[in-house]
């Protein structure tokens, strides 16, 4: 995972900048500072690290807004917990791929998936009761292998 670093620090000897600079920080600023300078170090941080991620995701009729955190599926807006909306967008990151268990939660919850917890489950059940309101079924089971947003490569009725 690419993780932009920037030390908020009170320390501002040289030596102090060159070393945490040399340890991987992206960039350093010491206190006092204005709020606009830390801003606009963020944005920037962001856009160099942010390379090809999007700040919105669409597939079939279902998108995503990561800026204002907004889901709409066939125009209507709807309201994803922060854990739903974490494994919409990773579903939308790869739609058409049949993504495993071990992968989905790996990815999405960031810990090692043990095999016996079923929050994996319980969460795209979920997913797929919200998304559902608004549509046909769109995440589908992929018995032994994992779940798939969409259909199959060539197949568009899914």
């Amino acid at each position: 995972m690419d993780v932009p670093v920037l030390f908020l620090t009170a320390r501002d000897a040289v030596a102090q900048r060159v070393d945490a600079l040399n340890a991987g920080a992206d960039d350093y600023l010491c206190k006092p500072f204005e709020f606009e300078e830390l801003l606009a170090r963020v944005r920037a941080l962001l856009r160099r690290h942010g390379g090809n991620r999007e700040a919105s995701w669409k597939h079939l009729d279902i998108s995503l807004d990561l800026m204002t955190n907004r889901v709409t599926r066939g125009g209507n807006a709807m309201i994803l917990t922060a854990k739903e909306q974490a494994l919409l967008h990773f579903f939308l990151r790869h739609p058409r791929e049949v993504l495993s268990r071990t992968r989905l939660y790996e990815q999405v919850w960031q810990e090692v998936f043990d095999g016996l917890s079923n929050t994996l489950e319980v969460h795209v059940m979920e997913l797929r009761r919200k998304l559902e309101a608004f549509g046909p079924r769109v995440i589908h089971t992929v018995r032994g292998r994992g779940y798939l947003l969409g259909g199959l490569e060539g197949d568009d009725d899914v």
